[in-house]
């Protein structure tokens, strides 16, 4: 017998329907980032385990990074399918770890720049869109 609500086996569903096939992932990152990312690039899933300052693990859903020519281009993605007011927190957080991870300290001599993930967006039910995401 599972003791897992039906909420946390519905973020699992959802985190692997965008494992499956690359095709149809895409078409929904361009459909929701209005973006214009062609079949031919690359997929690749990013780590989504962080330990924080506390030493406690945090695990975001999903990040995925898409290489299309030099440019890779990186998206964020939480599933919330019940109300949890502090979303828009833990999502900031997840990009921030992510950032850190790419951020290139070789010259510091010129301005330090975090590429944060693309968009936050929130697939959900229950709250509302995120604010700054134009949705």
């Amino acid at each position: 017998m599972s003791t897992e609500t039906p909420a946390i086996k519905m973020d699992e569903l959802l985190k692997r329907l965008f494992h499956l096939s690359k095709k149809p992932l895409i078409n929904l990152l361009n459909a929701l980032y209005d973006d214009y990312l062609d079949e031919t690039a690359q997929v690749d899933y990013g780590s989504t385990e962080f330990i924080r300052d506390d030493l406690v693990k945090s695990i975001a859903d999903t990040f995925i990074n898409i290489s299309f020519g030099k440019t890779i281009y990186r998206y964020h993605i939480e599933f919330q399918t019940t109300h949890d007011k502090n979303i828009v927190i833990r999502m900031f957080r997840y990009g921030f770890e992510k950032a850190k991870e790419t951020l290139d300290l070789t010259d510091l001599t010129r301005p330090v720049e975090m590429e944060f993930p693309n968009k936050n967006k929130d697939t959900q039910t229950g709250n509302t869109a995120l604010p700054g995401t134009g949705s």
